[in-house]
């Protein structure tokens, strides 16, 4: 039996689900707290928990200059486009170990804020991120400091939201960022759908090969042949992206697409 679960809404949507990690992924916490190489897991956490009140007193506008642009600008930003118009993108979701929200919530403002999103420095009813569990995952509070992401917590955020999704099939639609290489999730999505960020580098860029994720968020339903290119320059990290998109035919076919992602045209 497929299960379907449908929250508050009428429609399926089988766009994809994109799940960002927080810190090291789309911040540079670490610059902020000025961590430097901590010598082990358990000393990093004490030196983030000993640090981390400090940036409840951090402008959203400072953080802003140690957001990762790249991973921004390129990936979060034409997602947002795609979810806007009902495109390709579904649900943008937000899962962080992060534990304290106002560091979090400047965190959100600098996002918005370089998306163009923020109505007098204030979230509007448009944001980059449809849900944010942080580490005590919406009141689930799991156990430990660093507790697995997993993908029903995906789930449970979806629903909180009203975006229903066939259980059998969401692995295949979730696409996650982490600067953490083996979180659990890792073993339940398709391998080439969990990108582990690899930023901050010695350059300053993010280095992450995301060209996988690109074509499938730009890929407009039909018969098309798609061109990636990708540039990085500095200073930090600009990114840019280029897509030359040629539509042939009308017909209703399959698009078959690198990372075994597939659509269809839309009636």
């Amino acid at each position: 039996m497929v299960e379907i679960v449908m929250s508050s809404m009428s429609s399926m949507s089988p766009g994809l689900i994109l799940v960002f990690d927080m810190d090291q992924t789309l911040v540079d916490t670490n610059s902020l707290l000025e961590i430097k190489n901590a010598a082990n897991s358990h000393t990093y956490f004490n030196t983030f928990s000993t640090h981390i009140d400090s940036l409840s007193k951090v402008h959203y506008e400072n953080i802003e200059k140690n957001l990762n642009t790249s991973l921004i600008d390129g990936i979060l930003k034409p997602a947002i486009e795609q979810r806007k118009n009902n495109g390709t993108v579904s649900a943008i979701l937000l899962l962080t170990n992060n534990s304290h929200d106002m560091y979090i919530k400047n965190v959100l403002l600098a996002i918005n804020n370089r998306l163009g999103l923020l109505i007098n420095n204030k979230l509007g009813k448009v944001r980059a991120f449809d849900k944010v569990f942080s580490r005590n995952r919406g009141g689930l509070n799991p156990t430990g400091r660093n507790p697995p992401k997993r993908l029903a917590d995906v789930e449970e955020m979806l629903s909180r939201v009203g975006k229903p999704f066939l259980k059998n099939t969401l692995a295949s639609r979730v696409y996650f960022f982490d600067d953490h290489h083996e979180h659990k999730i890792k073993n339940e999505i398709a391998n080439d759908h969990y990108f582990t960020v690899k930023w901050p580098s010695v350059s300053h860029e993010d280095t992450t090969n995301y060209t996988s994720i690109l074509t499938a968020i730009k890929a407009i339903n039909g018969s098309q042949e798609i061109h990636t290119t990708e540039t990085h320059s500095q200073p930090r990290t600009t990114f840019k992206t280029k897509t030359k998109i040629k539509v042939s035919g009308g017909s209703r076919k399959k698009l078959h697409l690198r990372r075994r992602v597939t659509y269809r045209r839309r009636r």
